[in-house]
């Protein structure tokens, strides 16, 4: 529902009715899929007791530290509880430092964790307004995945997708803080690292990018950015940043007046939800 149809609410509605007929699952990636479904939701009395019995039961280093990462996350975007968010992440790095002296983690592994943990920190410190603190977490966060040093438990890849959450919350807060002419930089560098060093994710650097383009109004950039990002979002079938993509496209033709395309996006978005099509109408529209 969510990977492939971009349906959250359908999501969070079947998890719910799953835990309301059998309980908790045993399982734990079905346990984080549904955490990560309910947390769009309201319930959030299922969403905390998902996220204790994750915590409570995981001994996985990896996945509990990833747990309280989600579970702060919610904290943050979802409750505005900053706080809350704060205990969470305290007992997150408490638990990693404890896991790399007993050597269930190595170093470049529990440098990788805290250096995600540091960029959540950033993040609500974005959302308290405090940016001259979010700065400095954020440079801690990018040292930290920034390092040469084997990875053991955690992927390359992983590495890699923290380092790009990084940069992103680095170019939000340098839009809050009114600083476009360097957010617009660091996003176009931002589009030629994961070019040449993670390729999976140009749609998303793409999207990124061609946002940032339309709020320093350079139109035509946001324009070409954008639908580059929907094409290659569309082929790599990632519906919900896909989403986002063609209603900020939708913006930027508006912004044109390129208003028969916009109207074919807007439409796109209620008669197909997944984005399937939405290739032949730009190349139609073009």
């Amino acid at each position: 529902m969510v990977n492939y149809a971009g349906q959250w609410d359908l999501a969070s509605d079947i998890s719910s009715r799953f835990i309301d007929k059998f309980g908790i699952p045993n399982d734990l990636t079905l346990k984080i899929y549904m955490a990560g479904a309910l947390s769009g939701s309201h319930d959030s009395e299922k969403i905390h007791m998902l996220f204790n019995n994750i915590e409570t039961t995981t001994s996985n280093p990896v996945k509990l530290s990833m747990t309280y990462i989600r579970h702060a996350a919610y904290e943050i975007k979802r409750k505005n509880n900053i706080p809350t968010a704060h205990v969470l992440l305290d007992k997150n790095d408490n638990q990693i430092i404890t896991n790399l002296k007993k050597d269930h983690l190595s170093s470049a592994d529990a440098a990788t964790l805290l250096g995600v943990s540091f960029n959540l920190r950033a993040l609500a410190e974005i959302h308290a307004s405090n940016f001259k603190n979010a700065y400095n977490l954020i440079m801690q966060a990018r040292d930290n995945l920034s390092t040469d040093s084997a990875l053991v438990v955690i992927g390359q890849d992983e590495k890699k997708r923290y380092y790009e959450q990084v940069t992103i919350n680095w170019i939000q807060l340098l839009i809050r803080d009114r600083n476009l002419e360097l957010a617009l930089i660091t996003a176009k560098q931002n589009v030629e690292w994961v070019f040449e060093n993670h390729p999976d994710y140009q749609g998303e650097a793409l999207y990124v990018y061609g946002y940032v383009c339309y709020l320093s109004q350079k139109h035509e950039q946001a324009y070409s950015s954008l639908h580059r990002a929907v094409i290659r979002l569309s082929r790599d079938g990632n519906v919900t940043a896909l989403s986002s993509a063609r209603k900020m496209l939708a913006v930027v033709c508006y912004a044109l007046g390129r208003n028969v395309l916009c109207q074919s996006i807007i439409s796109s978005l209620e008669s197909d939800p997944a984005g399937l099509h939405i290739e032949e109408i730009l190349q139609r529209e073009a």
